[in-house]
């Protein structure tokens, strides 16, 4: 395959929308760079509890106790979670005296979760 193959494949692949939103060229290296930053946010997204997270915090803020409620985790581990998903900007978080409370900071990314998550829901209710 040659380059200019290459890129075609590679935008008709990430973009396949792309005449609406995009030209229809990615060069090779942004194309390298948009999975690199795909792979860092699916490896951010690798753990159940952070989706968990994403989902319930998803058009609403909650405290850490809130959020507590509804995770079967330890306190410590989910705000393990929850600091990681602040520190890579996923969630937004605001403080109140001694409590906390978060929400989604990175519409963007809860939107791809939620999509994915969906998508499974969806696969496994077939029969």
């Amino acid at each position: 395959m040659g380059e200019r193959d290459r890129i075609d494949y590679i935008g008709a692949c990430l973009y396949p929308d792309a005449p609406k939103f995009m030209p229809k060229r990615v060069r090779h290296s942004d194309a390298d760079e948009v999975f690199e930053k795909a792979a860092e946010l699916f490896a951010l997204m690798s753990s159940a509890v952070r989706l968990q997270i994403i989902s319930r915090l998803c058009g609403r803020e909650l405290s850490v106790s809130q959020l507590q409620d509804g995770i079967d985790v330890s306190q410590p581990n989910l705000s393990q979670h929850l600091s990681m998903l602040y520190r890579a900007g996923v969630l937004g978080r605001r403080k109140e005296g001694a409590m906390v409370f978060y929400r989604i900071g990175d519409l963007r990314t809860a939107a791809i979760c939620r999509a994915i998550c969906t998508e499974y829901a969806i696969a496994a209710d077939k029969p």
